[in-house]
């Protein structure tokens, strides 16, 4: 689908920076956002991803893989 899901740990929103880099080390996406339960990322290519979000809460880091 494209997006991103995480369950925040202390309010359902949270303010914070989002960075997706591609397998090459690129960085594709880089936002300051209000993040909720879910980021839309649909709009990238198939392929491997990495995904770091930090917020106040800390820095969560994880890999994506999008595909058909």
């Amino acid at each position: 689908t494209g997006k991103v899901n995480f369950i925040p740990t202390e309010s359902a929103l949270l303010q914070g920076r989002v960075l997706v880099f591609d397998s090459a080390g690129k960085e594709v996406y880089n936002a300051d956002t209000e993040i909720s339960n879910a980021i839309d990322l649909s709009f990238l290519s198939q392929g491997v991803y990495s995904v770091m979000i930090t917020t106040k809460e800390g820095t969560f880091k994880n890999k994506l893989i999008l595909s058909e």
